[in-house]
């Protein structure tokens, strides 16, 4: 019986916090916000334990930070620290990159190709928020590395608002799109270091963009 409710509320949890991190990351709930538990159990009408579970996983992902006085709120995030973000993804990720290129086969080459079909789809800022971290995610779980896996999910997620705010307008969707064709097929060839070296492209071009709408915002340009 326990155990039967556990798994309920773990995945009530689970719920909760895909709808509150989606809220987040289009800025429907801006930094600083407060997240009371009361509030929250009364939207998905239950009780604050899962609310509590998805808040807490929400600040594993860096998106929530939790006070002595105010409680739960949305985590600020300051320019500086997205740049340093780009600076761990690019660190972490052609690590997991190198590692998992080796170990891939048909399966993982599918379900990856399956998410840039649906980028092929109309899609709104949320769902490509997600649908991009899902091709991140399917390239790197064959590295068998589940919490280095947990801190690139993080940290993603963690900066994914920031980025989506000041530069998705700008960059648009064409360019990553056709950089994951080019990163997925070095995967398929088993180039290690060509499918490493377009990841790092990859990530640096969104790094740049980033650094570009910084300097305009700054200096009124």
């Amino acid at each position: 019986m326990g155990s039967s409710s556990g798994k309920v509320s773990g995945t009530l949890a689970n719920t909760i916090s895909t709808e509150i991190r989606n809220d987040i990351l289009a800025g429907v709930l801006e930094s600083g916000e407060p997240l009371r538990q009361g509030a929250l159990a009364k939207r998905f009408n239950t009780s604050r334990v899962p609310v509590r579970e998805a808040l807490r996983q929400l600040e594993v992902e860096g998106l929530v930070t939790f006070h002595a006085l105010r409680g739960a709120v949305v985590s600020t995030i300051e320019p500086a620290d997205v740049l340093e973000m780009f600076d761990i993804r690019v660190a972490l990720e052609t690590y997991m990159l190198r590692l998992a290129v080796p170990n891939m086969i048909d399966q993982h080459f599918q379900d990856a190709q399956a998410v840039i079909d649906q980028e092929n789809v109309d899609k709104n800022a949320e769902e490509w928020d997600e649908l991009n971290w899902q091709f991140h995610y399917a390239i790197y779980l064959p590295a068998y590395r589940p919490k280095m896996l947990n801190l690139v999910k993080s940290n993603y997620f963690n900066s994914a608002r920031f980025v989506r705010m000041k530069i998705a307008q700008a960059t648009g969707r064409e360019k990553p799109h056709s950089e994951h064709i080019e990163i997925l097929e070095a995967c398929k060839q088993g180039d290690v270091e060509k499918a490493v070296s377009l990841l790092t492209t990859h990530l640096e071009h969104t790094k740049k963009s980033l650094e570009t709408a910084i300097y305009k915002e700054r200096t009124g340009g």
